[in-house]
């Protein structure tokens, strides 16, 4: 063996046994862990592109962005998927120790409102004094169905019910009159004449161009766990050319949201197209801002300063 090629073997036989580079681990809250728009993480997962970026991912399904939100402020995650903007608005304007690194959502095309089919609720338009469900307080979800309010003009009493099986059950068992669901959940149930949809969230015009969902993360985390920040801002643009490209997406996402492939296929042609799901720009901040207004979750919009410190996109999403 000449010496060139002892070299080498010494140096294949070292790489073998080696041990593999430890993977960083990253806990990561998801905001339903039910709809499309926050499954096809989980989902991506199995093809092991979170490994390719050097990172292990444990994934926490929450009842909405509300306790996304929560489980953030309180550090017991490092990143939270899907949480309300008006929200994380809210909570960073009273203190909270909260930053937004990426958009999530932008628009509500898939969202609706139901109603069991023997209830008497034939129209949106009747649904004054009458029970209207949304995931947790803070959530887009309050968002989009206050905006479907003012479109019908009526005033619902407005509930929190958490994740889209549990609101189910509880429209479905009589407990409130308007159930919320996204697409491709109840699909199946629509056409087999189990639930009627009363409203869609496409009907909210100034929802078409609004981000009304953020990732976000723990100013902590942002501060000591800035390059596993990035690399799983990576990973998740990988994840969602991969949903989007590959026709084995489908497959893996159905069980995760309960629906059968074909509406899962359909979700990404026609509900949830891959521009809503852009991370790189806050579109329609100061909708938000009013909307946050609104609800009360701040007295006044955030100033030029708060915006610049709550929102991280170029710390996160930019190269290093």
């Amino acid at each position: 063996m000449t010496s060139h090629a002892a070299r080498a073997a010494v140096l294949l036989l070292g790489l073998l046994a080696a041990p593999a580079l430890a993977l960083e681990k990253l806990k990561v809250a998801v905001g339903q862990g039910t709809t499309f728009d926050t499954a096809f993480l989980i989902a991506a997962k199995s093809t092991r592109l979170f490994e390719k970026h050097g990172l292990d991912v444990e994934f926490l399904a929450t009842g909405g962005g509300g306790e996304t939100l929560q489980a953030v402020i309180s550090g017991s995650v490092d990143v939270g998927i899907a949480a309300g903007t008006t929200g994380v608005i809210g909570a960073f304007s009273k203190g909270a120790p909260v930053r937004v690194i990426s958009a999530q959502d932008t628009g509500a095309d898939e969202t609706f409102l139901y109603v069991p089919a023997n209830s008497p609720l034939k129209s949106f338009s009747e649904a004054t004094g009458k029970t209207v469900a949304f995931s947790t307080i803070g959530a887009s979800t309050y968002t989009f169905v206050t905006g479907l309010a003012d479109v019908y003009k009526v005033k619902p009493k407005f509930t929190p019910t958490g994740s889209i099986p549990a609101t189910y059950a509880a429209a479905m068992s009589g407990q409130i009159d308007v159930g919320w669901g996204a697409f491709p959940f109840g699909a199946q149930e629509a056409k087999d004449g189990k639930i009627r949809i009363l409203a869609w969230g496409k009907e909210v015009k100034d929802l078409h161009s609004q981000t009304i969902r953020v990732n976000i993360t723990n100013i902590g985390a942002l501060n000591a766990r800035k390059d596993a920040l990035r690399a799983f801002m990576a990973a998740y643009a990988e994840a969602l050319d991969w949903t989007y490209a590959s026709p084995d997406a489908p497959k893996l996402i159905a069980p995760l949201v309960g629906s059968a492939e074909p509406f899962v296929e359909e979700t990404r042609r026609n509900y949830i197209v891959r521009e809503q799901l852009q991370t790189r720009e806050i579109l329609a901040l100061d909708r938000s801002m009013r909307d946050a207004v609104e609800f009360k979750y701040i007295s006044a919009p955030l100033t030029p300063a708060q915006i610049e410190e709550l929102f991280q996109m170029r710390n996160v999403l930019a190269p290093k």
